[in-house]
């Protein structure tokens, strides 16, 4: 069984670093758009999301760990209670734990979580290369509300 529990300051900190490159190298990758470009757009999301990073009111940051306490991966979550309205910004299984069903126990804890503090929809954006999050997502009730497509010349 998996837990959320909130992220250290330290933890935080590795997370930060780790994520937003994670992050620009998402989009570097799917916008077919240099690297350092994305990094730049990436900063200037963090700088206006996270003004007080970790402490930025109505965001959450979870470790999900489990029943040993071990981590197996980490969660951002914005939650607007005055819109009913969550929004998942970060879910990440470990590498070394995916397949498990982690993700859908993480998404699982997220739900209840998100229900008891009055939220009634979670929303999320993912990147087109990752069909195994969009398998997942859909198999968890999310649907398709938008889609954004291009192509190259």
């Amino acid at each position: 069984m998996l837990a959320l529990r909130p992220m250290t300051d330290a933890e935080y900190l590795d997370y930060d670093r780790v994520m937003w490159d994670d992050y620009a190298q998402e989009r570097a990758r799917n916008m077919k758009a240099p690297i350092e470009e994305q990094r730049l757009a990436a900063a200037e999301q963090r700088a206006s999301l996270l003004p007080d990073g970790q402490h930025t009111p109505a965001h959450y940051f979870w470790m999900v760990v489990d029943e040993s306490g071990a981590r197996v991966g980490q969660l951002w979550v914005h939650a607007d209670e005055s819109k009913k309205l969550a929004f998942i910004y970060s879910i990440d299984v470990d590498a070394a734990q995916r397949g498990k069903g982690y993700g859908k126990q993480t998404l699982e804890l997220l739900d209840a979580r998100m229900r008891s503090m009055g939220i009634a929809r979670i929303a999320l954006s993912v990147f087109g290369d990752n069909a195994i999050a969009m398998h997942l997502y859909q198999t968890m009730g999310y649907r398709t509300i938008a889609t954004h497509m291009e192509k190259e010349l």
